[in-house]
């Protein structure tokens, strides 16, 4: 009876048992839907998470690389830069400031000189070139200095108006500095060469001469390379330490094509040396120096061997003094001795030797602006913008100016000395 009546119970709840386990395996079964779902989900949204921070992440590096280069592009082709001179305007000094807020953009062919990723500039953007050499500015910042400061400053501006070079070259003595020079002067100077150049938005490059050196010799590499920083349209290389000099360095011309047309070789000509007898005289480019152009020649020559060079400094060497003497002269005028170091460079015999390099530019000497060919090679000395280094300059015009260099597709050149008045 016992049994009949469990087997009854069993019998009569049967259904109800089969209906809770299927109940139960059913809400199982959802349970693993809802979280295979769920994981699904949620694997979807790690995916496109990753997609959507990789794409923001890329995108940003591309806008700031093109906002790098916009910046150049902008920066080079607006009127003025931005910058806060209100310290540097004080006393007479706002006069000059004053001017040089009132400089406009110079338009020219608008060619970038671009640091490559081989770590070389190079201007790939044409089948000619022109490029405009001006030296010996001599900015002193000095409040008592500001009317020549601002004399300088409107020759350069009109040098470089009339002349539109695709690039400028400043061959040294672009401040005045001097013993004893106050190093604040030199900051304002150098401010004042950076606002001009900015506002006129042509690209340039700095051979510094023996009285930038002068300024510059009492501070770090660091804090040389953060002072030139403060210019956004110049392009220079950091110090190389292995080196003599601050500003050694090539800029390469090449066409549309990107084939090399024509080399620009700066080489730093130093301040001052101690002579044989004790006594000081200019400095010259050094035996390491020498050794580095033959690298870069051997280098350009590489690339192509029939693209030629040409060579700027501030110093001349002595090989000026042969070239006036018993060279070919073909344009201006010796009216003071060549001041250059007693020391032999070796620089002029590799040049010759090489055969790559077809002139030299320099300054240094306000008065001389002659050009002479001496074993194959033309020596030049670039047109001077001074007013002050010299007793009596300011007064004097027919040195003053710039120097306009013609570069054709086919490596050759051809020169123009620009009278300011």
């Amino acid at each position: 009876e016992e049994r009949r009546v469990g087997k009854e119970c069993r019998s009569r709840w049967s259904p109800y048992h089969e209906k809770k386990k299927r109940n139960k395996k059913r809400k199982k079964q959802k349970r693993q839907q809802l979280f295979l779902l769920i994981s699904c989900l949620m694997l979807v949204l790690t995916i496109c998470w990753y997609v959507i921070s990789l794409s923001s992440t890329i995108n940003s590096k591309e806008n700031s690389k093109g906002d790098s280069v916009a910046d150049t592009v902008q920066l080079k082709r607006v009127g003025s830069v931005s910058r806060d001179n209100s310290r540097y305007a004080t006393g007479n000094y706002a006069n000059v400031y004053n001017y040089l807020n009132s400089i406009k953009q110079v338009a020219n062919n608008g060619y970038d000189m671009v640091l490559e990723k081989d770590g070389y500039y190079r201007m790939s953007s044409a089948d000619k070139y022109s490029i405009l050499q001006l030296t010996d500015l001599h900015i002193t910042g000095t409040e008592s200095s500001y009317d020549s400061d601002l004399k300088a400053i409107k020759a350069v501006y009109t040098m470089i108006q009339r002349a539109k070079p695709d690039f400028i070259i400043l061959t040294g003595d672009v401040i005045f500095g001097t013993d004893g020079y106050d190093a604040n002067d030199g900051i304002r100077a150098l401010n004042v060469v950076s606002t001009m150049m900015d506002n006129i938005g042509i690209q340039w490059t700095w051979c510094f001469g023996n009285h930038d050196h002068s300024f510059f010799d009492q501070y770090s590499d660091d804090i040389i390379a953060s002072m030139l920083a403060q210019s956004t349209t110049l392009r220079m290389y950091n110090n190389n330490e292995e080196i003599t000099g601050y500003t050694n360095g090539t800029f390469e011309l090449c066409n549309k094509n990107g084939s090399l047309i024509m080399s620009l070789i700066l080489m730093d000509t130093g301040n001052m040396v101690e002579n044989i007898d004790g006594t000081y005289g200019y400095d010259y480019i050094r035996d390491d120096q020498t050794q580095w152009y033959e690298q870069q020649v051997n280098r350009l020559n590489a690339k192509n061997p029939n693209a030629k060079s040409l060579l700027f400094f501030h110093i001349p060497v002595q090989e000026y003094i042969n070239a006036w003497n018993s060279g070919t002269v073909v344009f201006g005028t010796k009216r003071e001795d060549v001041f250059c170091s007693a020391y032999h460079s070796s620089i002029f015999d590799k040049v010759v030797e090489l055969g790559n390099t077809k002139a030299m530019f320099c300054g240094h000497d306000h008065l001389n602006d002659y050009g002479a060919y001496y074993n194959g090679v033309e020596l030049v000395y670039g047109k001077s913008i001074d007013y002050i280094a010299y007793t009596g300059i300011e007064n004097k015009t027919e040195q003053r100016g710039a120097t306009l260099i013609n570069i054709t597709k086919d490596s050759n050149y051809s020169i123009v000395q620009l009278q300011y008045e």
